[in-house]
């Protein structure tokens, strides 16, 4: 039986909201123990430690834990390194959106830079909110971390080609509409709008209001 590990430092993420269903799926494969931990000093030894959301640098000693250590990163890479690069993608009007797996390289400091894994290239319809476009993330990283690991000694790493763009930290400000813009030409900003964590905003006369968006079911 493999022992792999899911990790995620990054405090209030998004990504904790579907842990529970990305490890029920996980957890159907009986050949596989998953340990799904938010601490990288609780990293238990594993054939693979799989990192899908973290804001910190993963200690040498830690990554020593697993043989392979993984990561999936949601930009075209070496193209959309850094900070999350699918709200920035949307929000320039991007059709596509991609998912990149790699290896952590133990031996370069450089951020996203490590051997290609899987790619995934996902399309949008151009209407999906921000849960909407978690879900499809989500159910992709489910995808792409049981194809991997049913095809792992066949998968050969593959340099990054290219040359590499980054994205800076989103922040509160990312989400500050213009009140001069018509809502068409800023829906991409309000497509990543996190209606708990960093909902739209304008500001009108020294006021600042907040907007949140739903669909209508």
């Amino acid at each position: 039986m493999k022992k792999i590990t899911i990790l995620t430092t990054t405090k209030n993420s998004w990504f904790l909201d579907y842990s529970k269903y990305l490890l029920q799926e996980l957890n159907k494969n009986k050949k596989i123990l998953v340990n799904f931990c938010k601490n990288q000093n609780m990293i238990q030894k594993s054939s693979y430690t799989f990192i899908l959301s973290s804001n910190q640098i993963i200690k040498k000693k830690n990554l020593q834990k697993s043989e392979y250590n993984i990561v999936i990163h949601g930009s075209d890479l070496p193209k959309g390194r850094g900070h999350s690069p699918w709200s920035w993608d949307i929000e320039k009007g991007k059709k596509f959106i991609y998912l990149t797996m790699f290896l952590i390289n133990n031996n370069s400091q450089k951020v996203d830079s490590g051997n290609i894994l899987l790619k995934k290239k996902i399309k949008l319809k151009g209407t999906e909110l921000i849960e909407d476009l978690r879900k499809l993330i989500i159910d992709n990283y489910v995808f792409m971390v049981k194809t991997y690991l049913k095809n792992s000694k066949k998968i050969k790493p593959q340099p990054q080609k290219g040359k590499a763009t980054f994205y800076p930290k989103r922040s509160e400000k990312n989400q500050k509409l213009d009140i001069k813009l018509s809502l068409l030409k800023q829906f991409n900003k309000l497509r990543v709008a996190d209606n708990l964590r960093y909902p739209a905003f304008f500001l009108y006369k020294g006021q600042k209001y907040i907007l949140k968006i739903f669909k209508q079911n």
